[in-house]
């Protein structure tokens, strides 16, 4: 990977961008609570100087966007998101590095940058959060890893991201196959009085 220097960053994270962040953040929480989503977490979180990028997996639900912005990240998301409802302005504040997996190009140009926000010195930029799988997927098993959370050599940070209790009826996994459909899977949690 070629590194290029904190200078080269476009947005940096400093001044008030820090509060907003935490806002963001506190929001991703308030959302789970709302949809009866009651969330343990293990262990802490390293910093971006210990560890400047999160890999998640398994990838499996839309609802990973909100723990991404819990962990004040800046996620790796595919280039058709950029314009997702809702999502956009959160992905554009948070520097998403956008991928359109279509194309060589934008592919070698997100990994570049991938590269070059983890050497970065500057600890005022997020870390990294990267779903190494690419895709969602039905959390059955974990499926190839691409190699752009793990091409620059830097420290990672691996977060288990787990739905018990969606035995019965899973509306959490998102899959480009699945029984029901998105509207169901939104109606289903948020009736639901209690997900974990």
């Amino acid at each position: 990977c070629a590194a290029r220097t904190a200078s080269d960053m476009q947005v940096r994270w400093g001044g008030g961008g820090g509060m907003l962040v935490d806002w963001y953040s506190n929001m991703g929480m308030l959302i789970f609570w709302a949809a009866g989503f009651r969330i343990s977490i293990k262990g802490r979180q390293a910093s971006r100087s210990e560890a400047p990028i999160l890999v998640g997996a398994p990838h499996s639900s839309f609802l990973e966007a909100l723990i991404i912005y819990m962990c004040g990240c800046s996620p790796v998301s595919r280039y058709e998101n950029r314009t997702a409802f809702l999502i956009s302005a959160c992905q554009l504040f948070y520097q998403t590095i956008f991928v359109d997996r279509r194309t060589n190009e934008t592919r070698k140009r997100a990994l570049e940058e991938i590269c070059a926000r983890a050497h970065s010195s500057d600890n005022l930029l997020p870390q990294l959060f990267v779903c190494p799988e690419g895709t969602n997927t039905n959390r059955k098993a974990l499926i190839q890893f691409k190699i752009g959370a793990f091409a620059p050599g830097v420290p990672i940070q691996p977060v288990l991201i787990r739905y018990p209790g969606t035995e019965r009826i899973d509306a959490v996994t998102w899959t480009y196959n699945q029984s029901h459909s998105y509207i169901f899977s939104v109606w289903y949690l948020l009736s639901n009085p209690v997900n974990r």
